[in-house]
């Protein structure tokens, strides 16, 4: 639009007569709540999607960290299951050694006895 050359914007626009349009007439209205309320389900399934998404990462981090701490629980058993037999394996020697030094006292209290 032209400006008068003389005049200011709005002097242009005041001897004319404009269609205002009705912004907030029905088919509008209807047309932008169907507009909202289609970006708004769109909008709740991907973040239900979003959602989805971190809880299965979530369950697949739990699952991992379950498995780590297995794997590292297993060398910890193992390894208190081989002390435990290390020193079964001491007690054993030393009943053993106890059993021979007690077979031997006795057999040196029977030659003493023995002998006039």
């Amino acid at each position: 639009m032209r400006k008068k050359e003389n005049g200011s914007f709005f002097e242009f626009f005041s001897g004319k007569k404009f269609k205002i349009v009705a912004f907030f007439s029905l088919p509008f209205l209807s047309r932008r709540f169907t507009l909202t309320s289609a970006s708004h389900s769109s909008l709740l399934q991907h973040h239900h999607q979003q959602f989805q998404k971190n809880n299965s990462y979530a369950r697949v981090a739990a699952r991992i960290e379950i498995e780590l701490e297995l794997e590292s629980e297993v060398p910890v058993a193992e390894a208190a299951g081989i002390s435990s037999e290390v020193s079964r394996l001491a007690a054993l020697r030393e009943a053993e050694s106890a059993a021979a030094a007690g077979a031997a006292a006795a057999d040196e209290v029977e030659r003493l006895l023995r002998s006039p």
